[in-house]
């Protein structure tokens, strides 16, 4: 509870004056001390002056007169033809906010000047009002709270301990009207289970309510009748003796109807509301079976016969089962049951399953359901008397639905890998279309999509490598397609595709695509030699081994360009771009310029490979590891002419590697031009650059360091096994010379 503590506060509210004449003039309506907000309880003095003879306080339309206890009225003349009062309310409530009026009139004069100053007390909730309500079982149920309060409150509905605000049966209104505030309940489909009493609980920002409202919903069903004692006396009497509960609406009439054999009911017997027992006489003829049926009406309506509906309960799932419970027959009803009657059913399909079980039963398990279905399960009471389950049991329980719990789900129903390589990007996807499972077993919330990439090629130095490669992930279960970004070319995918719920995976459907192969990264040549070689001038190329990622590279062809005189590479085309001639047209004259085909060939590269010379005498390139003609065969440009180079010009060039498809289309890349070579520079006789050297030559020069290394371990092992030998001799010499010595 929030404590408040009053202190005085001395307000000056102005108000705006009325001056209806000269003579008399409210000059300040304003809070001597208070507020204009007060809390409830507080005290709060108004004040007013102005000029005049007589002075009237008022609250809305009534007077307020100094006789009245909870107000303190003051008058004080302090000038002639000024007037001051003081208005103080003691121990404010809600029906002190309002206006106030101060009225000042002069004596004999009917003008009046006034002003006026409005209160609002803020007050804890007061209930007004808890309403209660009888109502009909299966309609609706309304019960109401009425408040005062300032500000408005919040209301809060129970039950015993339990909140209704959230439950999803219960309705909570509120409404305020003529500065009250109303709260309503509302219950959809009342049952005896709603008879009761409710609690309303209010409470604002100046603290609870003064009391809940304790509102009693009253529910009125048929009357429920069971029979106590049913026998025979004699051959033609029958005692009854039966207990009646009205259900909240008296019982009005009970009826005894007899039948004999098999013949109908006949007129029934009227008996008052209160009897509950009776004899019947000249009641059929003795061995003849003879059936009563006893009738209770109230206000509702007619109960027909003692009866019992068991209450169904659903009490848990698995995968492939559903188990289900109910409720027992009181001890006024036990001895009508024999049996129940069990009833399941799946509402899409409409399969169901039956059985009786006894009356000690309390609960059964289904078994053998589909998983992720749901269910409605109904039982009913039986007498166990007849076969027939329309004569011998009675009404059946409401329906109550249950779901069996996720399975797993089946593989999915489809799967359609593809593999693309754009023409126009570099970009290289992996398209993944599925289908879901055809059985899921549950709702698919996701998909595991594993990705799994493979490869063989040779590397740039000459060894076959493989690359293996994996890719996760998990897509949400409404997703029928997924794209694999940044794909490798010539590669190789396995796709596997899971359906899945929460944990349990369905086996996978697999599908494979390879990635067509692409073109070759180019490497760059920073130079080439120029050197003598057996008396003539030859340049050198190093062509460096490729790695073949993108695919196997089948054919080299290295492009030489005459430049003209001046030109430099900034001013060249690109490579691509390079019209190819022949030798023949490229050295018809000094002065003429282009490029051509100086050698061609197939296979691994990463040894110097074109030959170029100065000298005078015909010369043909050599050629180098393998075949120029398989590679010629393929292509269209000029044929393959090499010859001499001009010793006044200047000379550069570029390679051209292709990978074929296959569709047996070449897929073409061009590298950097070489630097820029100038024939006619003097030339340092040097001999012929060093080669790179070769795996073989690594290898025996390891096996030589290997065999130097074994031999100067032998050496040192030889040595220290020779002084060992030495000490120990040396000692036992010493030891000899020792004894000797001693024994004199």
């Amino acid at each position: 509870m929030t404590t408040h503590i009053l202190r005085p506060l001395t307000l000056l509210l102005v108000a705006t004056l009325t001056q209806p004449s000269r003579g008399q003039v409210v000059l300040e309506v304003a809070v001597g001390s208070g507020s204009t907000e007060p809390v409830a309880g507080a005290n709060v003095t108004l004040s007013c002056k102005g000029r005049g003879d007589l002075l009237q306080w008022r609250h809305g339309h009534h007077n307020i007169t100094p006789s009245e206890e909870r107000w303190h009225v003051e008058i004080v003349n302090e000038k002639p033809r000024s007037i001051k009062s003081n208005l103080t309310i003691l121990h404010v409530t809600l029906r002190d906010s309002g206006h106030y009026h101060c009225l000042i009139t002069k004596a004999n004069k009917d003008r009046v000047a006034q002003d006026n100053i409005t209160i609002h007390v803020q007050a804890s909730p007061v209930l007004r009002e808890a309403r209660n309500n009888t109502v009909r079982a299966g309609h609706k149920g309304q019960l109401s709270c009425t408040f005062a309060a300032t500000p408005a409150p919040e209301v809060h509905w129970l039950r015993g301990k339990v909140m209704l605000d959230k439950i999803k049966d219960y309705t909570i209104s509120s409404k305020q009207e003529s500065g009250l505030h109303l709260s309503d309940l509302l219950i959809d489909n009342v049952t005896l289970k709603d008879n009761g009493t409710y609690k309303c609980v209010a409470s604002n920002s100046v603290g609870p309510g003064d009391r809940p409202g304790e509102p009693t919903l009253i529910v009125q069903d048929l009357p429920e009748v069971n029979l106590t004692l049913v026998r025979a006396i004699g051959t033609s009497q029958i005692q009854m003796e039966w207990a009646v509960v009205d259900n909240n609406s008296p019982v009005q009439q009970t009826k005894i109807l007899i039948a004999s054999g098999d013949s109908e009911f006949g007129e029934p017997s009227l008996l008052a509301g209160d009897q509950q027992d009776i004899i019947l006489e000249d009641v059929g003829s003795a061995g003849e079976e003879v059936r009563v049926k006893i009738l209770v009406g109230n206000e509702v309506g007619e109960t027909e016969k003692p009866s019992f509906v068991p209450a169904a309960s659903p009490k848990g799932s698995g995968q492939d089962s559903f188990t289900v419970g109910w409720s027992q027959p009181g001890e006024e009803a036990r001895e009508l049951v024999g049996r129940f009657h069990l009833f399941l059913q799946e509402p899409e399909s409409e399969d169901t399953q039956e059985l009786f079980l006894p009356v000690t039963a309390v609960d059964h398990m289904f078994t053998n359901l589909k998983p992720a279905t749901e269910y409605t399960f109904k039982v009913a009471a039986c007498k166990d008397i007849f076969p027939d389950k329309e004569k011998d049991c009675g009404t059946y329980s409401p329906a109550v639905r249950g779901k069996t719990l996720n399975g797993m789900p089946s593989v999915i129903s489809d799967l359609l890998v593809t593999c693309k390589q754009s023409p126009h990007t570099i970009t290289n996807t992996v398209h993944i279309h599925w289908k879901p499972p055809l059985t899921p077993n549950g709702a698919i919330d996701h998909y595991k999509i594993e990705l799994k990439e493979s490869a063989s090629y040779i590397n740039d130095e000459g060894q076959r490598q493989f690359y293996n490669n994996e890719h996760k992930q998990n897509v949400a279960g409404s997703l029928r397609n997924y794209t694999f970004y940044s794909a490798l070319p010539n590669t190789n995918y396995t796709v596997k595709v899971y359906a899945g719920i929460k944990r349990q995976y369905s086996s996978s459907m697999n599908a494979v695509c390879s990635m067509p192969v692409s073109t070759p990264t180019p490497t760059h040549i920073k130079k080439w030699w120029r050197y003598h070689h057996k008396d003539r001038v030859v340049l050198r190329l190093p062509v460096p081994r490729v790695s073949e990622r993108n695919g196997t590279i089948c054919c080299h062809r290295v492009v030489v360009v005459k430049l003209e005189e001046g030109a430099s590479q900034d001013t060249l085309p690109d490579p691509s771009k390079v019209p190819l001639s022949s030798y023949g047209e490229v050295h018809s004259s000094p002065s003429s310029t282009g490029a051509y085909v100086a050698e061609a060939f197939s296979g691994p590269t990463g040894d110097p490979t074109a030959a170029h010379s100065t000298d005078p005498r015909p010369t043909t390139a050599p050629l180098t590891r393998g075949n120029r003609r398989d590679l010629l065969s393929l292509q269209k440009d000029p044929p393959l002419v090499d010859g001499l180079l001009s010793s006044e010009a200047n000379y550069t060039g570029f390679v051209i590697m292709s990978v074929p498809t296959k569709e047996g289309k070449l897929l073409t890349t061009y590298t950097d031009y070489f630097p820029i070579i100038q024939p006619k520079e003097e030339v340092t006789p040097y001999g012929d650059p060093p080669s790179s050297i070769s795996e073989l030559q690594i290898i025996y020069v390891a096996a030589g360091l290997f065999t130097f290394l074994l031999l100067l371990t032998f050496a040192l092992c030889t040595l220290l096994c020779f002084y060992r030998r030495r000490n120990k001799h040396l000692e036992e010499e010493e030891v000899a010379e020792s004894l000797s010595g001693s024994l004199g």
